[in-house]
């Protein structure tokens, strides 16, 4: 758009949008791309947001993964490195390894305008503190990350909830045209949900809104890590259908072994697979059928391995939630980057929503 197509469309003076246009291309948010088609007089400046110059860091502090991605000023992602937990389980371990990939990705730190973190909940995001995860690094627990992060590196850093920044990531990858509510279903250890509503991200009074996992979908049921009856991770879990079907094997079998099997019929596979896929259902609808939502997202090792090694599988998943959600269903456009993206998204939302980018 050029200077005068912007003065309009906000309505605003145009020499108060050529001053705050200017402000902005000087500071890099904003570039001079080109020249555009002249109705009578000089021709005008076309400008736009700047792809090249200054870049947001997302990270996602998995159970047993860190991927960290490098994104442009629109949330595309430039550049991404993916590592072990035990890389960075410590507040110090985390600032090396954040230092040794934007060293990696050759932006010096004037380049950068803040980093985000995504981690699994419960956490405080005004604190920037993960508080307890199960099976998280306990030196990364009741720390003010955020904080500690922050001042290493002097640049802003926002921390939330793993399903959120992949909900936050999923609104922003679409078109004018993306449904106004949806549920972000995270599959990994365990299942988080992500909720948007009229195109927010809603993360409930306490930020603890979202626990897939710890719904109860049977009273009398198996009993859950957490310490409750019937939840649907106590069957559903990456890591409980591995230890339901190590038991009755007598062997280690990985995830992706064990749903390939599933998909081929064999037992106890399969019947281990098809009652965490039913309970996970059960779960899903319960939650949308409370939200009603226009669409599902799924997303997360575990959606990914299950589309690729017991597509059967996957595709009655898919069919059973939209037919009784009443809601389109599919996976995630962001791939594995889900929550690392939205993370970085984090950033930029925060950057956009003020204006302290125009002194």
């Amino acid at each position: 758009m050029s200077r005068t197509e912007i003065s309009k469309e906000l309505d605003i003076g145009l020499p108060t949008t050529m001053r705050i246009v200017d402000a902005l291309v000087e500071r890099r948010f904003l570039s001079d791309v080109g020249v555009g088609n002249s109705t009578g007089g000089r021709p005008p400046t076309i400008v736009d947001i700047d792809r090249s110059s200054l870049k947001v860091v997302g990270i996602e502090i998995g159970r047993r993964t860190t991927r960290a991605v490098l994104t442009n000023l629109l949330g595309k992602a430039v550049y991404g490195q993916t590592t072990d937990i035990r890389r960075v389980d410590t507040p110090e371990k985390l600032l090396s390894f954040t230092s040794d990939f934007l060293s990696a990705a050759a932006v010096p730190k004037t380049d950068i305008l803040g980093i985000g973190i995504a981690a699994p909940g419960p956490l405080d995001p005004k604190q920037g503190r993960i508080l307890q995860p199960y099976k998280f690094p306990v030196a990364l627990q009741n720390v003010p990350l955020a904080d500690v992060v922050s001042k290493h590196f002097q640049l802003r850093c926002c921390l939330t909830n793993n399903a959120d920044a992949a909900a936050l990531s999923e609104v922003w990858s679409h078109t004018a045209d993306s449904p106004d509510s949806l549920i972000f279903v995270l599959g990994e250890l365990g299942f988080g949900m992500g909720t948007v509503l009229h195109g927010q991200v809603w993360n409930g009074h306490s930020n603890v809104s979202g626990e897939l996992s710890h719904i109860v979908v049977n009273r009398h049921g198996r009993k859950c890590s957490c310490g409750k009856v019937g939840c649907v991770d106590a069957y559903s879990s990456l890591s409980v259908m591995e230890q339901r079907v190590s038991e009755k094997l007598q062997e280690d079998i990985p995830f992706e072994e064990i749903i390939s099997r599933a998909e081929r019929g064999a037992d106890p596979e399969g019947s281990v697979v098809r009652e965490a896929l039913e309970v996970l259902e059960t779960g899903i609808l319960n939650a949308a059928a409370v939200v009603d939502p226009q669409s599902i997202v799924l997303g997360g090792k575990f959606w990914i391995d299950i589309e690729q090694y017991a597509p059967g599988l996957f595709s009655g998943t898919v069919n059973a939630l939209s037919e009784w959600a009443g809601a389109s269903v599919s996976m995630t456009r962001r791939g594995i980057q889900a929550v690392s993206l939205g993370a970085a998204t984090l950033v930029l939302q925060d950057v956009y929503d003020h204006t302290n980018a125009v002194k």
